[in-house]
């Protein structure tokens, strides 16, 4: 196992040289990066087997391990190897991610790598690397973001092994992230990071919801739980939705230029998006409170990311529904067949 990890790490190195050169640097600091992650990551039996270790996080650990199966059982997502061993961050941060938008357009700066596409972020397993980007970007007029991320997937790269931060989130969280990221290991379209994100969380959504059926049974409280989240995002994403395209057109009809009057009007705009979402009918107060607390903080980048990975949420939604009788088994079928998977 150990000298087909080493092999992946001189093919990609090779690969890295022959083929875009200017990115050498940065797929050495990845692959590095990645392989301190797997070289120190264990079997997750070792952590259920240990006397030491949380009963509570040991039943988080047989929670992955059952969604997992589910996804090959019942949602016919293979896994391979990932998730079968855990990385313990003792309590550090896994990566940041840097993103970028044009300051006067809702248009995502776009990263190129020559084996695997477009992308409209930049991952780092060091913090001081991430930000050095957003100063740089920044400089040259970007609005940016840097975010933690504490779950990826190296869509086949790597053996992705579970997060130990993945452990503090509910049964319904974790099985919305690990069908997320299982996705990106079934399906994945070149040059089209926006369809991936947003697939992988469509699929992340109703999978786990699907899941919480299966095992609780369709008036659960778990289920219950997710529906009212997936409400709140579902109303969240029309509105977002709307509101980009709003704010879009808005840089178009009147601004257009760094201007401090412009600047202000940009901002102004942008805040009242933000404060708006009150009139929304939630079901809870989690999403809206955390995002009004940001309000003076929010940027393009809030718009161009979240779009990355809800856009398209609706017409999937319809196909869903419409085509495949609100079967996710069956739906991932179709996006298989329909990409040659």
């Amino acid at each position: 196992m150990r000298k087909k990890i080493f092999l992946g790490l001189a093919l990609i190195v090779v690969a890295f040289c022959v083929i875009n050169c200017k990115s050498i640097r940065y797929g050495l600091t990845q692959a590095k990066g990645q392989y301190k992650i797997i070289k120190e990551s264990r079997p997750i039996q070792d952590f259920v087997d240990d006397p030491a270790y949380p009963d509570s996080l040991k039943s988080k650990l047989l929670i992955v391990q059952a969604i997992k199966k589910y996804c090959k059982d019942s949602l016919g997502l293979v896994s391979g190897d990932n998730y079968t061993e855990m990385f313990d961050q003792k309590g550090k941060p896994g990566m940041w991610v840097v993103t970028a938008s044009d300051p006067f357009e809702l248009k995502s700066y776009q990263w190129s790598f020559s084996f695997l596409g477009d992308f409209s972020y930049k991952g780092y397993f060091e913090k001081e690397k991430a930000l050095a980007l957003q100063k740089e970007l920044k400089a040259q007029g970007y609005d940016t973001d840097v975010a933690e991320v504490n779950a990826w997937s190296t869509l086949g790269w790597f053996t992705d092994p579970v997060m130990s931060s993945m452990l503090k989130k509910s049964e319904a969280r974790l099985a919305r992230v690990l069908i997320h990221e299982i996705t990106h290991y079934n399906i994945f379209v070149k040059n089209d990071i926006s369809y991936n994100e947003n697939l992988a969380m469509f699929i992340g959504d109703m999978g786990a919801l699907k899941y919480l059926q299966d095992k609780y049974g369709e008036n659960a409280q778990e289920v219950q739980e997710l529906n009212d989240y997936l409400h709140d995002i579902g109303l969240f994403t029309s509105y977002l939705v709307a509101k980009s395209a709003e704010l879009n057109q808005f840089y178009k009809d009147s601004l257009g230029t760094d201007s401090i009057a412009n600047v202000q009007l940009k901002k102004a705009k942008i805040k009242s998006i933000v404060i708006e979402l009150s009139e929304q009918n939630f079901r809870g107060k989690h999403l809206l409170k955390k995002i009004q607390e940001q309000a003076d903080k929010v940027n393009n980048c809030f718009f161009t990311d979240f779009l990355t990975y809800k856009e398209k949420s609706a017409e999937m939604e319809i196909d869903f529904k419409t085509k495949c009788n609100s079967d996710v088994k069956q739906y991932i079928d179709a996006q298989k067949e329909k990409h040659g998977i």
